[in-house]
């Protein structure tokens, strides 16, 4: 948690991809649901291409904190 003053009623998780693969797609939500069930919280998934995210601007519009 990155605030201790503030308790999050949700995990926000952005995986930007190069190619997108059926594969791909269900570790991610593996990755999520276990996510899920060690926090407690629910999770949500949101899944980009690069050329999608620079579309639509996503990290510029919120407050993201980027790990690689």
């Amino acid at each position: 948690m990155l605030n201790e003053n503030k308790t999050p009623s949700d995990i926000d998780i952005l995986i930007i991809y190069l190619e997108y693969t059926t594969a791909m797609h269900y570790q991610a939500k593996v990755f999520a649901e276990e996510v899920e069930k060690d926090s407690g919280l629910a999770v949500d998934l949101t899944m980009l291409s690069f050329e999608e995210e620079k579309q639509v601007c996503f990290l510029e519009r919120i407050d993201a904190l980027r790990l690689k």
